[in-house]
């Protein structure tokens, strides 16, 4: 199984089309849905033709349970929806409230969350998407301890602690324990770039899905090689690199205009496209010097101009792998 991970102002619906519509994922996933109140309103979720993981995030289960209750109520949740609860955001506004991975400091508190989730939603998947502790890895196994006997369908784990944020090696070794110990399905998620970062989770862990998230910022045709990778031979054959090119290219017009489209202002896109750019400039094929053109720019023609130019630019000067 392999998933789009929940990214914080990224994972709207119509970024979610488009990596849909790149192919190889199997399920996509909001951005967190944080739940604070219990009369927040909340607008309709936005389903695709594969499946739809709805996260949220809360830090108290009674205020959980009314929204998903209320939810059910008017229509917006259905029945036999995914519903995923975040226990690792390592923001620290997050984390102050108690939400997001600051859960992970109380494994019972953790608990009532996950039971106030299955008692409100019997009949459809639950999972969460945690990490491997908030500030060490010293409570890692007493949340196994509780998490073998959850109601829960799924686990995703970030093979990092909430300190470690985005930047420690990842510790495959914990992944592996989670699914050595807990009788559902693990996830890994973690530093996938490439099919080999994938086949080294698989490898040294024996999840039996794959997250990918910033890794599908860098190529949103990651999803596509796993799937040609594992062997399923209906897949076209491999492109070559100018077709490479004109893929990613072409990929980065259609964020460009999504972002324009839901902009109430002029030139509102450009600051979420260059956050974009820095994800998309790691893969090797665009390059680096693709982020480092677009932060000076301050138009989007200047940057329909500047792709345009640098896809010239990579076609007639390859990187070097």
């Amino acid at each position: 199984m392999l998933l789009l991970a929940p990214m914080e102002g990224i994972t709207r619906p119509e970024f979610r089309d488009l990596i849909i519509d790149c192919g190889g994922v199997d399920v996509v996933a909001t951005e967190f849905i944080r739940v604070s109140g219990y009369k927040q309103k909340l607008k309709p979720f936005v389903r695709h033709r594969i499946p739809l993981q709805i996260q949220f995030m809360s830090s108290q289960p009674d205020i959980l349970a009314t929204n998903i209750r209320r939810l059910k109520k008017i229509g917006y949740l259905k029945d036999d929806d995914w519903i995923d609860l975040n226990v690792g955001c390592p923001s620290r506004r997050v984390n102050s409230s108690g939400a997001g991975a600051a859960l992970l400091k109380q494994p019972d508190r953790l608990k009532q969350h996950i039971d106030a989730l299955r008692e409100n939603h019997p009949d459809g998947p639950c999972s969460i998407k945690m990490r491997l502790g908030c500030d060490s890895t010293e409570n890692f196994e007493p949340l196994l301890d509780m998490l073998e006997s959850a109601p829960l369908d799924f686990l995703s784990i970030h093979g990092r602690t909430r300190s470690d944020m985005y930047s420690s090696p990842i510790r495959f070794e914990k992944i592996a324990l989670a699914v050595k110990r807990l009788p559902f399905p693990v996830v890994g998620n973690g530093e996938i770039w490439s099919v080999d970062d994938a086949q080294k989770m698989l490898e040294e862990t024996s999840v039996r899905g794959l997250m990918i998230g910033r890794g599908a910022l860098a190529d949103p045709y990651l999803f596509t090689a796993l799937r040609r990778a594992f062997g399923e031979q209906s897949l076209p054959e491999h492109r070559d690199y100018t077709e490479r090119v004109d893929e990613l290219f072409d990929f980065s017009h259609r964020v460009l205009s999504m972002l324009e489209s839901r902009q109430h202002r002029q030139n509102g896109a450009i600051g979420p496209f260059k956050e974009f750019s820095v994800w998309f400039s790691r893969n090797p094929i665009v390059g680096s010097e693709f982020f480092q053109g677009v932060k000076r720019l301050q138009h989007i023609g200047e940057i329909r101009t500047f792709i345009d130019t640098h896809a010239k630019l990579r076609l007639s000067t390859p990187y070097s792998s």
